[in-house]
């Protein structure tokens, strides 16, 4: 049995609380605006720590678009906690797409550094399909390498 490649990540799910500070059935847009007016914050300048532009932000706050399930681990850096509405999602836990995450790789990106095509990436994420042990490795090798983009 080969063992899981999340030890080699320094990342887990674990560094988010799940306890909401406000409503459980809040959009995410308005767990980023309560914190971030609790925090007297600029929407300018939580959009510069998540890593997108000032309109995205907004549009996220607005409930008018919501963020790329790439960019969730760096909006729960930014809360602090994870909402109700994504404490089930099992590919948050998942140590491809938290590489992909920390790294800011697409699926492309990533599927190019493993040699594989970006569906395959994906059912690995999701869990339709495991990992082979071939490709495990590679995975080790390249996160033990600490590649960044």
């Amino acid at each position: 049995m080969v063992a899981s490649p999340i030890s080699c990540l320094n990342i887990s799910i674990d560094r988010w609380h799940f306890q909401s500070p406000i409503s459980p059935n809040a959009n995410i847009g308005e767990h980023i605006r309560y914190i971030r007016i609790r925090k007297q914050l600029f929407q300018r300048e939580v959009a510069k720590i998540i890593g997108v532009k000032s309109t995205t932000l907004e549009n996220w706050e607005s409930n008018r678009t919501q963020p790329l399930l790439e960019l969730l681990p760096r909006v729960f850096d930014f809360l602090g906690y994870v909402p109700n509405q994504y404490m089930d999602n099992l590919r948050l836990q998942n140590p491809i797409f938290q590489y992909r995450a920390k790294n800011r790789l697409g699926v492309k990106a990533m599927a190019d550094l493993l040699g594989v095509n970006k569906s395959t990436i994906l059912s690995w994420e999701t869990g339709r399909i495991s990992m082979s042990e071939s490709h495990w490795f590679s995975f080790k090798s390249l996160t033990s390498k600490n590649h960044t983009m």
